[in-house]
């Protein structure tokens, strides 16, 4: 600890003070290398005035005002020029490849030849085109001037003040000649107008004839040479071939001190010091922006040389500017330094890397990619570390492309917020096409486990491909539903022949044994006339059950014989109440009959029908609770509906659909009459007739539904 505190390495006063030392020795250095213009220099001051001159004389081909603001660079133009060049036969010989279209305010549109023959139905380019019609020429005399000081004045004869440097002459189809010129007698000036006819030759030959129609010009310049934008201008071009280049100089020998400072620091030690601390915690991505915004700042900042009010204080700017950079950039080179140590040490661990912009991305993509995996139906070993690791190559390998363009092809101070946009969009496709990936994935797997038997997997809602999705759901549903319904046969089966093993032995083994009794010699003849009577009724019974079970048989091969009729199916219900009323009334059974006043007349098997009710009412003899209500609707609405409701003596722990199935009963130990066909005898008798067969079970509450459809043949009265 006492090494680290002796060491301005470790310590942030001891960094800081090296920053400060350096900046203030690389504004030394900028001033030892600077080396002030020389008044005899005149060919270097006046070296950087051809930009400037070249702009000025440009301008005077236009009426633009902004030049006579400041009254310091005089001109006179007067030009002869064809306003309809484009429509002349001159035009169209020498230059067969164009077309030209003139709108409604005269303002005229150039194309190519070949576009002219590919919108031959484009109106405009038809009907109003110089290929259509030719004109002749239509001549025009313009005069432009510094505000239009010069009036109509002959530029040769216009009266510059004496001392200026002053060119006047002639341009006529690309060629130049200057007629005259006035130059005071000294090196500066004379430099000064090489430089001005350089450049006032260089933009006339670049007068373009074609659009603006201009034949001949006759022009007149002058200016100061002494003119305050020439003193600008001399200053901008020193500054940049003098002050920056040393600039430049002093502030490469300054960074290089601080990088062999930020070099030589150890990586842990340094790590435990305020100020890398405070540096490292900002993304890579960040910096790269702060860099790119502190470059546009100090550029726009070393401009303020150029501006009039500031222009005696371009020393002054250039020192503060040159200890802004020193400060900033050191910073940003021991930020470096120490990243390039904190990768190189801690690799895909460093806090660089995990505190980039980049990395951030990448792991919201990743911890998305994990969610939507995690939310899948499937599971999650469809997701393996390869799969997983070639989708992030093939991102990373974007990226980099992007970074590599980036770097290659895009402006410099552009090229950080065209790398983030690249990554934001290559994650945005990414997240896009891996969703659907991921869908694909995920139809995949549930497939597999349906092949494998397992229909209990459905594919998640967020899907892409809902209609795969819909299909692949139900069919696993179908299949799940076959399985249980397959299932729910077999045991049903089962039960089935347990129900009717027990529903034939019991009045088998009562005739069995009675009959046994009336061999005994013991017996006598009074108990065999009542051993006779079980005997007689077991095997009514034992008839009964087989008469079911050639009914049910019948039904369940589509053999029932049915004999239509018009029934009045309100008479038959009020019949057959009347048959059961004595029997059902001996258990308190009270009945309670709504029927419509008018005939119901159904086309229906009168046997059959009757066959039903009379199962529905032996079934409430049997099973309702005794001393309670019994309701009996019939009612006509869109359709034919008849309900029969009662409480059950017995607790109804069974589904409907199991009630309707054969040899099932509503007491579970079959200590009851009946063989638990009744129900399903109705049922099939109703649906062998057209008609629906519901039951419903509401606690004790039991209730019994039959619907026909209201048709020609069934119909009230």
């Amino acid at each position: 600890m006492e090494k680290n505190k002796k060491s301005i390495r470790y310590s942030n006063l001891g960094i800081w003070g090296f920053i400060l030392g350096i900046s203030l020795l690389s504004i030394i250095i900028y001033l030892y290398l600077n080396i002030s213009i020389e008044e005899t220099d005149t060919y270097r001051q006046a070296a950087g005035l051809a930009d400037t001159f070249y702009s000025k004389v440009s301008s005077s081909l236009y009426d633009d005002d902004i030049l006579a603001q400041s009254g310091e660079f005089k001109y006179c133009v007067r030009s002869f020029k064809i306003t309809n060049y484009p429509f002349t036969k001159e035009y169209r010989e020498k230059y067969p490849t164009s077309v030209v279209t003139r709108d409604a305010d005269g303002e005229y549109t150039y194309r190519p030849l070949e576009d002219y023959e590919d919108g031959e139905k484009d109106k405009n380019i038809r009907e109003d085109s110089n290929i259509k019609s030719i004109e002749e020429p239509v001549y025009k005399i313009g005069y432009l001037s510094n505000g239009g000081r010069f009036g109509n004045s002959d530029p040769q004869s216009v009266d510059f003040p004496s001392g200026n440097i002053t060119f006047r002459g002639f341009y006529e189809d690309g060629n130049i000649s200057i007629t005259q010129t006035d130059i005071p007698q000294n090196e500066f000036a004379e430099n000064i107008a090489n430089q001005f006819s350089r450049s006032l030759k260089s933009a006339y030959r670049e007068i373009d004839q074609q659009t603006t129609g201009i034949k001949k010009l006759n022009f007149a310049y002058s200016f100061d040479p002494e003119a305050r934008f020439i003193k600008q201008a001399v200053i901008e071009y020193d500054f940049m071939q003098n002050y920056i280049s040393k600039m430049v100089i002093a502030g490469l020998i300054g960074l290089a001190l601080i990088f062999i400072f930020a070099a030589a620091s150890d990586y842990e030690r340094a790590g435990e010091v305020g100020f890398y601390k405070g540096i490292i915690k900002y993304p890579l991505g960040i910096v790269f922006l702060a860099i790119g915004a502190w470059a546009a700042v100090f550029t726009a900042w070393t401009q303020l040389i150029y501006i009039d009010e500031f222009m005696d204080y371009r020393y002054i700017i250039s020192y503060a500017s040159m200890f802004l950079l020193m400060v900033t950039g050191s910073i940003a080179v021991i930020y470096f330094v120490y990243a390039i140590k904190s990768i190189y040490n801690e690799g895909f661990n460093s806090k660089v890397i995990k505190n980039s912009i980049t990395y951030r991305i990448l792991k919201g993509i990743k911890n998305l990619f994990m969610e939507k995996a995690s939310n899948l139906s499937v599971n999650n070993e469809a997701f393996d570390s390869s799969y997983m690791r070639k989708y992030y190559l093939i991102i990373a390998g974007f990226i980099a492309l992007g970074l590599v363009a980036c770097l290659v092809v895009v402006y410099p101070y552009l090229s950080t917020v065209v790398f983030i946009l690249w990554v934001c969009l290559v994650a945005a496709i990414f997240i896009y096409f891996r969703n659907h990936l991921f869908s694909i994935e995920e139809i995949r797997k549930v497939t597999e486990n349906m092949s494998g038997g397992d229909y209990t997997y459905k594919i998640s809602e967020s899907n892409k491909f809902p209609a795969i999705r819909d299909n692949v759901n139900t069919i696993s549903k179908n299949l799940n539903l076959a399985v249980e319904n397959a299932v729910k046969s077999e045991r049903l089966k089962t039960e089935l022949i347990t129900n009717v093993s027990h529903d034939l032995k019991t009045p088998l083994t009562s005739i069995i044994n009675y009959s046994e009794l009336i061999t005994d010699e013991n017996t006598d003849s009074k108990d065999i006339k009542d051993y006779a009577q079980i005997i007689n009724e077991k095997s009514h019974k034992l008839k009964d059950i087989i008469e079911d079970l050639f009914e049910i048989s019948k039904a369940a091969s589509n053999n029932i014989e049915l004999e239509y009729e018009n029934l009045d199916l309100k008479s038959l219900v009020s019949q057959v109440v009347g048959e059961w009323e004595d029997k059902l009334e001996e258990k308190g059974l009270e009945l309670l009959v709504s029927l419509p006043e008018n005939p119901v007349i159904v086309n229906l098997d009168g046997t059959k029908t009757s066959r039903v009710l009379d199962n529905l009412f032996s079934n409430i003899e049997k099973y309702a609770l005794d001393n309670t209500r019994v309701y009996i609707d019939l009612k006509v609405d869109k359709d034919i509906d008849l309900t029969i409701k009662n409480i059950s003596k017995y607790q109804l722990n069974i589904s409907p659909e199991e009630l309707i199935e054969r040899f099932t009963r509503g007491d579970s130990s079959r200590n009851t009459q009946g063989s638990g066909l009744g129900l399903s005898i109705a049922s099939t008798l109703i649906s062998a007739q057209g008609g629906k067969f519901f039951l419903e079970v509401d606690g004790d509450l039991f209730k019994t539904k039959i619907k026909f459809n209201k048709s020609e043949e069934n119909k009230i009265l």
